[in-house]
């Protein structure tokens, strides 16, 4: 399915592709957006497996985007 939507606390999150179970997002798409720790737990209430693409190359000089990415990833374990 192309484009779902799942509803989460008056937010949309558009997942741009998946299955019954499966869910992919390139990076922007899942974290470089507004969301919440209760966002990401609807993501892994809704698909037991999550691909994430396009991941950036993240050095010290990106210390923000590391340390959301790290906290994005506690939310989807």
């Amino acid at each position: 399915m192309k484009n779902r939507k799942l509803r989460t606390w008056g937010r949309t999150i558009l997942v741009p592709e998946s299955t019954s179970s499966v869910a992919k997002f390139n990076f922007d798409d899942l974290c470089g957006q507004p969301l919440s720790a209760a966002d990401y737990l609807e993501v892994t209430k809704n698909f037991g497996t999550v691909f994430l693409l396009k991941v950036p190359k993240m050095d010290l000089n990106m210390k923000d985007m590391v340390r959301f990415f790290s906290t994005s990833l506690r939310g989807l374990s």
